[in-house]
């Protein structure tokens, strides 16, 4: 790895396979072309890099070191490496190479078989669309003996538009590195180590590499040597298999034949039955993150049922037989705005088919319409998709959900873990509806609403054997145990008002009501972080508390839910109206508010619902105020949740709710990447708050103790916006500020 202490560079790797050709790969062609004028570590390492290469010709013919370098690309380039390699000496020796370079492209390379062979050293990129004829081509050529390949590029630009692709599969430059044991990532200057600053490096550093830890592991096995890794480097190893094994490619049943420079056939075989062997066996937090990547990459070849699906997803019903089963889905996908930070924005939307795949059981997905395949439509199985590997302790697996492209109109896959079985659709895409059918699988409890049959929901679906269930309306999905839904005979009251409350948050959000994707909300045993929180699914803990805050309509009429209603609302939060942090868990809660105050009883059966003193009890909220005001008021320091809440909300009380419609209609025009700069952030939400309620703002956000500029003030004069005679805050700027504090402590009422 070619690396400074304060900015990571891309890898340069290079292998030598038993044919005795080489190949070095840069991870930015950059390094190349922009060789060879300042005599710096990266131009003799790209120079050496050649004549390592070259070596392989001297072996063969010393007394004659000419160099054959072909090319895809950069002229000036080959001119300022032929000119500095003719400098040098090569390796173990005084002669100094003779350089001839020709521009060689792939089609060239596959058609003129001369100048295949006349070639010693080919260098190539990442970007080229090699044809399987000219990887065949590249491939045979290398395995003559004494070759050499240097490849520069990257492939994290070409993932943009392919994000769900797999790498090896889909990328031809990885077709022709993976043989040769390279491979190319998307991932861009980084990995999942920094580069060493000490000199020489720290003993952990050689832990980082996964060749020599697994030659470690090998050796004490096989009683070699004994295992030399203290406790202390366990985490690190296991980092760094399960870094590398998340860009493996899936396990085939077999690999090609290789036949050697001397003819030796080595037929094909598992490549990581050695690998597979070793970790397995070795070290526990190393087997673990095999786990993970057979969880993961879905592949069905040796799949097993894991102990540990009985947790997540669970066991209940899957032992009844398999079926086939068919389901149309619509594969079609606008996408969402990006700027709704908190939402998972950038997910493909999932499509749920209501059938579920078993634990270790291999399902057969057949695809209709050809249009499907290659689009870029990915089979999930598992609907939990916190990632837990940073938590400390764990309640479940810590990655539980395998996907695989649809790159065929049949294939295979599975999961040792089991889990509901989804279509992922990326945004972008408009294929219309296809139909897949699943093999080897169980039905879930589904209820659509508008969809479903009533009668046979109650009858038969909610008995379905599948372990977990989903309700699902155009605007929001619910996936819980089934456990939770068997005594619901009709669901369809709970989700009109799951319906009713997406309605208005999409109102108050400015978004269509027939949204591009519903929301969803999911259970689990453990999450990320928190009790609940937002995202794609929004997540919360399986807990009978919240089943009843889901599922029960007479309950949630009476009695809300403030936790997901506010983990729904951090869905539809707009970007560049927050102030980062300081205001991520106040500005969510316009949306809790709106639903407690328009769609639920506030007082009914006397009680009052979570957070009513912080939002419809006036007096509670003036003592709050006053305490606040008394302090400073101290803006950047408790100006936040419940303080920032009230703020909001005076302006709802003194402009109504669609308020904050017009807001979001104003920042919508705005251009969504317009500044990440939290103090011009705070500025232009006065300045549009205040265009928005076409009154002057200043001096109630002034009172509030905000921030603000003397541009600010300049462009408020300039605007000449009425004042707000209603202010609320007015009194507190008056002379009788001190006694209204006093009387606010004490609950008085003004």
């Amino acid at each position: 790895m070619c690396t400074s202490s304060s900015k990571p560079r891309p890898v340069v790797a290079a292998s030598e396979l038993p044919y005795a050709s080489r190949v070095v790969t840069f991870g930015h062609e950059g390094y190349i072309t922009g060789c060879c004028g300042n005599n710096d570590g990266i131009d003799r390492l790209v120079l050496n890099s050649f004549l390592w290469l070259a070596e392989n010709k001297l072996q063969k013919n010393a007394s004659a070191p000419t160099i054959r370098i072909g090319y895809i690309t950069g002229t000036t380039a080959m001119t300022n490496i032929k000119a500095a390699l003719e400098q040098r000496t090569m390796f173990n020796s005084n002669l100094k190479p003779t350089v001839t370079w020709a521009r060689l492209t792939p089609a060239t390379f596959l058609a003129n078989a001369t100048a295949r062979d006349e070639t010693d050293i080919w260098w190539i990129d990442t970007y080229t669309n090699y044809t399987d004829q000219q990887i065949d081509a590249t491939l045979s050529w290398f395995k003559t003996g004494r070759r050499g390949l240097i490849v520069g590029g990257h492939i994290w630009y070409q993932s943009y538009s392919k994000p769900n692709y797999d790498i090896y599969a889909e990328y031809p430059i990885n077709h022709i590195l993976w043989p040769l044991g390279i491979m190319i990532t998307p991932s861009a200057d980084s990995g999942p180590a920094a580069a060493p600053t000490l000199s020489p490096p720290p003993m952990d550093w050689q832990f980082y590499n996964n060749f020599y830890t697994t030659k470690l592991m090998a050796d004490a096995r096989a009683n070699i040597s004994p295992w030399t890794a203290l406790n202390t480097y366990n985490a690190t190893i296991s980092l760094n298999f399960d870094f590398m094994l998340s860009w493996l490619p899936p396990r085939p049943t077999q690999f090609p034949s290789v036949t050697l420079m001397n003819g030796t056939v080595v037929a094909g075989t598992d490549p990581y039955a050695s690998l597979w062997d070793t970790l397995n066996a070795a070290r526990p937090a190393n087997w673990m993150a095999i786990v993970f990547w057979g969880v993961r990459n879905g592949n069905p070849v040796g799949i097993t049922a894991s102990p540990y699906a009985a947790i997540i997803p669970g066991l209940a019903g899957t032992t009844t037989s398999r079926s086939s089963r068919s389901v149309t889905i619509l594969c079609n996908y606008t996408g969402i705005e990006g700027n709704r930070g908190y939402s998972g924005a950038g997910s493909d939307l999932w499509r749920s088919t209501g059938l579920y795949a078993v634990p270790g059981q291999a399902v057969t997905v057949t695809v209709a319409s050809a249009s499907a395949v290659g689009a870029g439509l990915r089979i999930q199985i598992g609907a939990h998709t916190d990632d837990l590997r940073s938590k400390t302790t764990w309640a479940r697996l810590p990655l539980t959900v395998s996907r695989t492209l649809v790159s065929a109109s049949t294939f295979q896959m599975g999961s040792p873990l089991g889990g509901l079985i989804y279509v992922l659709v990326p945004a972008g895409k408009y294929l219309g509806n296809i139909q897949f059918t699943f093999g080897n699988v169980i039905q879930a409890p589904y209820f659509k609403l508008e969809t479903t049959d009533l009668a046979t929901w109650s009858s038969t679906i909610r008995n379905y054997p599948g372990p977990w269930a989903e309700l699902e309306t155009s605007k929001f999905i619910i996936t819980v145990p089934s456990i939770a839904i068997r005594n619901l005979t009709n669901p369809v009251p709970v989700l009109n008002f799951w319906n009713q409350i997406l309605d208005g948050y999409a109102d108050l959000a400015l978004t269509s009501r027939d949204r591009a994707r519903a929301e969803r909300f999911l259970l689990d045993v453990d999450i990320s972080g928190g009790w609940m929180h937002s995202g794609y699914p929004i997540m919360a803990y399986n807990d009978t508390g919240v089943w009843r805050e889901l599922l029960d309509e007479p309950y949630l009429r009476k009695n809300g839910a403030w936790g997901p209603f506010h983990e729904i609302g951090h869905n539809h939060q707009w970007n560049n109206m927050e102030f980062n942090g300081q205001t991520t868990e106040s500005f969510v809660n316009i949306f809790s508010s709106w639903a407690m105050l328009n769609v639920i009883t506030p007082t009914a059966n006397g009680t009052k619902w979570s957070h009513y003193d912080e939002v419809a009890n006036m007096a509670k909220r003036a003592t709050a105020r006053a305490t606040y005001l008394a302090t400073g008021p101290n803006w950047s320091a408790n100006w936040n949740v419940w303080t920032a809440l009230d703020t909001y909300l005076q302006l709802m009380e003194g402009f109504g709710w669609n308020f904050y419609t017009r807001l979001y209609a104003a920042y919508r025009a705005m251009n969504p990447n317009y500044t990440s700069d939290t103090a011009a952030r705070v500025q232009l939400f006065i300045v549009t708050t205040s265009q928005v309620a076409n009154r002057n703002l200043v001096p109630f956000y002034q009172t509030w103790g905000f921030p603000i500029t003397d541009a600010t003030r300049a462009n408020m004069t300039a605007l000449a916006l009425p004042e707000w005679v209603e202010n609320p805050m007015k009194i507190y700027a008056t002379g009788h500020h001190r006694r209204l504090l006093r009387a606010t402590r004490r609950n008085a009422v003004f």
